[in-house]
Order: structure tokens, then C-alpha cells, then sequence
């Protein structure tokens, strides 16, 4: 054969291969992930759903991050958030995988417990129960055909039927429209910028004096306790005591530095701190405005 010809023909093969790689890829990008998370109330602390295996699942508010978690090869997830959630407020939870597209969706949290809430915490407890029969089978052999091993499987498929049979869903739930992001994006930066300035202002607002006669009252009951320990060194409650009042005389001395740090920053500027915090709660607002005008309609919590 022409040495012309072949070198022709393995080109060709050659794109031929690279692009169906990249269609391949391509295709790959565009796959959905699965989501379904129960509903979320008043002082919740887990966060639990189905969503596509291996996938990571975070949720967070103005870039501060409350929990995360991972899918696990059974589709379920289940994870504890930092502080429980707050009636009315709105959470950010995001879905991603490599090879897939990342799923957004916003979600509100409700006050009070409705048969929805009871549902869902039904299915918590199914979850639950269901880690419990794996964390046994994976125990024993679970490719094996034994009894035992039949008998938790039937139980984990009876578990799972009835959890699919209830369809546990966030309530208040909406997907992140792209046009959305860069709105978002910008007011979780100026919620940000605004909580450092909203604690330096809060601190500014205490006198050094008040802060230090604090200190002064912990560090003499601290002392008095102390002696009333050496009289009577057995004394448990005593002992515990002092305990809890050294540590709130160390917490007090350390709230005295921030204190004295947030006054010496500020000095005699309060008043343009404050005007710059609502400078940015006014920016804040105008952004909700633009994104209303483009469907967005869940609040500016």
C-alpha cells in the first residue's frame, strides 16, 4: 500500500476517534443528576434524600457553608448540618459530580410541622433503618446465598419500596436559573463584606470600661471561689465552680481584646461604618430588584 495512502487513512481514523471521544465527552457533560430531598422544617439539623451515586451534596447561605455531604453507592444521602435551620429562611444546595452537570436548587424552610413534616420524618427514620440492615449485611457475606442474607435484602427492598412510594420532596423548592447566578453571586459577596462589618460594628458599639469592669467581676469571683477551694479542696462543686468561672473570666479577657481592637480600627468613624453597611444593604436590594425582574420571586432573607 501507498505509504501516501496509509498515512491518510490513520489521520483519518485518528479524527474520526478524537471526535467521537469529544462527542462522547460532551454527551457525558450534559447528564442530569438525579435529586430528592424531604422536606426541611424549623430546627432541623439533617439534610436527607436520594440523588445520583458518588455525588457530592453541599448546602450553604451567602457563601457560608452549613453542611456537606456524599451520595452513597445506594443513592441515599444523609448528612448533619453546623446549626439547626431557621424558620423562613432560604438555603442554596448544590449537587455535583465529575462528568455531570452541576444541579442547583434553592429551598425555604418552614415554620410549622405540617402531615408533610410528620411523612418526612418517617422517612428519615427509613433511612435510618435501612443504614442500619446494610451496616449488618456488609458484616456477613453479602454475595453469599444464605438465609440471613436474603432475609436483609427482602428488608432493605421492602424499606426502600416504601420510601419511593412516598416521594419525600423539599417544599419551597426552585432551581437556580443561569441567568440568576451572577445576581447571586454578587450578594452572597456583599452579605460577606457586610457580616464583618455588622460584628466590627456591634463590638464598637461596647465601651472599653463596660467591657473591662466584666473582666474586673469575673476575675475577683474567680479568686474568691478559688479560696472558698482551698478551705475545702474535696468539695466537687466547688471544684466545678471555678471551673465554669475561669472559663468565662478567659472568654471575657478575650472579648475585651476584640473590644479594644474593634475601637482602635474604627476610632472615631462609627457613623461612615454604619453608612457603609447600609450602603451595601441598599445595593443588596437593588440587585433583588433586577433578579425579580427576571422570575426571581423567593425574598431577600
Amino acid at each position: 500500500m501507498n505509504s501516501r495512502y496509509v498515512v491518510l487513512l490513520a489521520t483519518s481514523i485518528f479524527a474520526i476517534s478524537s471526535t467521537s471521544t469529544q462527542v462522547s465527552a460532551a454527551t457525558k457533560t450534559k447528564q442530569q443528576l438525579n435529586l430528592k430531598v424531604a422536606a426541611v422544617h424549623r430546627g432541623d439539623r439533617y439534610i436527607t434524600g436520594t440523588a445520583t451515586a458518588g455525588a457530592k451534596v453541599k448546602v450553604t447561605r451567602y457563601a457560608k457553608t452549613f453542611g456537606t455531604g456524599k451520595v452513597a453507592k445506594s443513592g441515599k444521602f444523609k448528612f448533619e448540618l453546623k446549626q439547626p435551620v431557621k424558620a423562613n429562611w432560604h438555603y442554596r444546595l448544590t449537587v455535583t459530580k465529575k462528568g455531570y452537570k452541576a444541579k442547583v436548587i434553592h429551598f425555604g424552610v418552614v415554620k410549622k410541622v405540617t402531615p408533610a413534616a410528620n411523612q418526612n420524618s418517617d422517612v428519615a427514620k427509613l433511612l435510618a433503618r435501612i443504614e442500619q440492615l446494610e451496616a449488618r449485611l456488609n458484616q456477613t457475606q453479602p454475595n453469599s446465598d444464605s438465609a440471613e442474607v436474603t432475609v436483609l435484602k427482602n428488608q432493605i427492598a421492602n424499606l426502600q419500596a416504601q420510601i419511593d412510594s412516598m416521594e419525600p420532596r423539599l417544599l419551597d423548592v426552585y432551581e437556580e436559573k443561569p441567568e440568576w447566578k451572577p445576581y447571586l453571586e454578587q450578594i452572597e459577596k456583599l452579605r460577606e463584606e457586610n457580616s464583618v462589618k455588622y460584628d466590627l460594628f456591634a463590638l464598637v458599639r461596647e465601651t472599653v470600661e463596660t467591657t473591662q469592669s466584666n473582666v474586673d467581676y469575673y476575675k475577683d469571683r474567680l479568686n474568691e471561689k478559688k479560696i472558698e477551694l482551698q478551705k475545702d479542696q474535696e468539695n466537687q462543686s466547688l471544684q466545678l465552680e471555678v471551673y465554669e468561672v475561669e472559663k468565662r473570666y478567659v472568654e471575657s479577657l478575650d472579648h475585651l481584646e476584640k473590644v479594644k481592637a474593634a475601637h482602635e480600627k474604627v476610632g472615631n468613624h462609627v457613623l461612615d461604618l454604619k453608612q457603609e453597611m447600609d450602603g451595601i444593604d441598599l445595593k443588596i436590594h437593588k440587585l433583588y430588584d433586577q433578579l425579580k425582574l427576571l422570575g426571581y420571586d423567593y425574598g431577600e432573607d
